[in-house]
């Protein structure tokens, strides 16, 4: 995609699908013996909500900063590249960085997907989401005295049974 419109580009690549959980090793067409290979999804990422799965075309969310995930569009964002923290692993990057684990998750999906012939739900089992540090996930919440506070119980109350 360029400039928000799709741009085609000629390949030697056809995408065939077959029926069965075999694929053969070559199919024949005009003659000629072609190879087969599993194709693989793309691993694609929306730059209006972060996520993966879909793209900002077919985006129905709110827009999310990709530099703190906060809700407004991130070219408005004023947020200092020493402060970015991404919303998948909480690393001190964008949401969009090539390098996140994240990615790199979704893309060894994407390829379990393809190669064992199952769906995202099943395959997304087989690769845990990345594990958020407990450093990582408690700075918020230190950094912010009132937002610890609310999480404590309330003392005059009590979360034990009792009989009467």
């Amino acid at each position: 995609m360029v400039g928000g419109s799709t741009i085609w580009k000629p390949s030697q690549t056809v995408v065939l699908t077959f029926d069965g959980q075999m694929l053969p090793q070559r199919v024949f067409l005009c003659y000629n013996a072609l190879s087969i290979e599993v194709y693989t999804y793309p691993t694609i990422q929306c730059y209006n909500w972060c996520r993966y799965g879909h793209t900002k075309a077919q985006c129905r969310s709110r827009p999310r900063c990709f530099k703190r995930t906060n809700a407004h569009i991130s070219e408005s964002c004023t947020v200092r590249e020493d402060e970015v923290s991404c919303l998948h692993c909480l690393g001190r990057h964008t949401t969009t960085r090539k390098l996140c684990p994240e990615l790199d998750r979704q893309k060894r999906i994407k390829i379990s997907m393809a190669e064992e012939s199952i769906s995202y739900s099943e395959t997304s089992k087989k690769h845990p989401a990345i594990g958020k540090s407990y450093v990582n996930a408690t700075a918020s919440s230190l950094s912010n005295p009132s937002a610890q506070k609310s999480k404590l119980p309330n003392s005059s109350s009590s979360n034990r049974k009792t009989s009467s």
